[in-house]
């Protein structure tokens, strides 16, 4: 909620979105539906997945060692990192020059690995 908040004060200024998903249910669902299937989108690339396990620690990371190991420039790096941060996903240390992950993406790749130990699993017993 926070995310869409910050995006609709940056578009309009008004803030008025937060204020009106407050008082409506209905609202407050709709609204994090779409934040979590954008989070969703955003995981499901396999350059973003990559990042946010480098930063699934919740430790600061400095960009340089982002590039290196995502294999990324710094300018890819950084539209991918905005996005990211945008989708609730990561966060800038800007006077760190680094990137920290957050809980949100720390759980989309929890729930990715245990996705993938589950498929292995039953590969394993059709074999």
């Amino acid at each position: 909620m926070a995310v869409i908040d910050r995006e609709d004060r940056l578009e309009s200024g008004t803030g008025e979105w937060k204020a009106g998903v407050l008082a409506d249910s209905d609202a407050r669902l709709e609204a994090a539906e779409s934040a979590v299937l954008r989070a969703l989108r955003m995981a499901a690339d396999a350059t973003n997945f990559s990042i946010l396990k480098a930063l699934s620690d919740g430790i600061g990371t400095p960009v340089d060692e982002l590039c290196g190991a995502t294999g990324l420039g710094r300018l890819e790096l950084a539209e991918r990192l905005g996005d990211l941060v945008s989708a609730g996903l990561a966060a800038k240390v800007p006077e760190a020059n680094q990137v920290a992950g957050v809980p949100a993406g720390a759980a989309l790749v929890e729930l990715v690995a245990n996705a993938s130990a589950r498929a292995a699993r039953d590969l394993g017993r059709q074999s």
